[in-house]
């Protein structure tokens, strides 16, 4: 395995771990139970499990992706579920469905990894802060998730830099990868009215061409932003040999 697959493995059992705590693109049974538990079906669920160990006030600018007239409609009820208690319970539940999914898998050179990081921004901070956990599968889930938002954090400064607005960024990552606004709107729940100025804005800017299409300037400054993404996890692996990454990355949990 060289290491550019070495680091996209990576990248995707990091993913791949944090969506069983997310119920993203998988609804394990541990997780669905818990929320049948506590009541908290749907992106309160998402919110507080992602950013529940941050104040309240801090979880828009935290969380970036999520419109900020969804989160202040769902405020009262994150605040409802005890996010203090919430997340751990909700880590538990992660860990119990990743010991079902990968038993022999072991958290212990993931989280070695993740305690030497340093990560920037106040929520990959918070997440690095957070105790990890004696249990090797929770120890894994704590690590996967303060290694992704380390990295979701280096992907939005970097467009920032480049001028994009949160929504701005959705629509020009989902055109970069050949979607289009279908799956922003049904993932992040923005509106048509967000969407449409959103689009007009990326024009203007010379993201998009007025048929909607990425213009060659946008592909470039969008290449630029995932270079960057690129370069923090590659700071972050830097310090392994080939060896060494390869063993960190074929003992991860990966879906087929």
């Amino acid at each position: 395995m060289n290491r550019e697959a070495a680091r996209t493995r990576f990248r995707l059992a990091i993913d791949w771990v944090c969506h069983t705590l997310w119920l993203a693109q998988r609804h394990e049974p541990e997780l669905v139970q818990f929320q049948a538990e506590r009541g908290s079906t749907g992106f309160a669920h998402y919110i507080v499990s992602r950013a529940g160990i941050l104040p309240d006030a801090d979880w828009l600018a935290a969380l970036y992706v999520l419109p900020p007239s969804l989160v202040d409609h769902l405020r009262q009820r994150c605040l409802e579920l005890e996010p203090a208690s919430y997340l751990p319970a909700a880590l538990d539940a992660g860990a119990s469905a990743l010991r079902r999914l990968c038993p022999e898998t072991s958290g212990v050179d993931l989280a070695e990894l993740a305690r030497a990081s340093r990560p920037e921004g106040e929520l990959p901070q918070a997440w690095f802060e957070l105790p990890s956990g004696s249990d090797r599968h929770r120890e894994l889930l704590w690590a996967a998730m303060t290694l992704r938002e380390a990295r979701a954090y280096a992907h939005y400064q970097a467009a920032t830099a480049e001028g994009l607005q949160p929504l701005e960024l959705l629509l020009v990552s989902a055109i970069w990868r050949g979607s289009d606004a279908a799956p922003v709107q049904r993932l992040f729940r923005w509106g048509d009215e967000e969407v449409a100025a959103a689009q007009v804005a990326l024009q203007a800017g010379g993201w998009l061409s007025e048929q909607g299409e990425m213009t060659p300037v946008g592909r470039s400054r969008r290449d630029a932003i995932e270079a960057q993404t690129d370069a923090h996890t590659e700071r972050l692996l830097a310090p392994l040999s080939d060896a060494e990454l390869e063993q960190l990355t074929v003992g991860l949990p990966i879906s087929g």
